[in-house]
């Protein structure tokens, strides 16, 4: 197995382990549920874009492979930016 694919099968694992974190720890600890909420739809994003990728490679082609992966970043960067948008907003209340 090259490198590069080894590399994404962990990047799936990892990012599967990520959401099973956010849900437990977004049960018990509901302070912090909206948190892991946001990081459980990143993680279950990448997991499907990961799991598509590696599992079904001939579901995308090469152009709806890159939109995918650019929606994939737009989606993480609006979740960060709302996030700390949240947090100012906390902090100021």
């Amino acid at each position: 197995m090259p490198i590069s694919t080894a590399l994404q099968w962990t990047a799936l694992a990892a990012y599967g382990l990520l959401a099973v974190v956010c849900v437990v720890v977004g049960w018990r600890r509901p302070s912090l549920r909206a948190e892991t909420w946001a990081l459980f739809l990143i993680a279950l994003n990448h997991v499907a874009w990961y799991g598509v990728f590696l599992l079904a490679p001939d579901w995308l082609d090469a152009s709806a492979t890159m939109l995918w992966s650019i929606v994939l970043r737009l989606h993480a960067a609006f979740t960060m930016t709302f996030w700390i948008i949240l947090t100012a907003v906390r902090r100021l209340v």
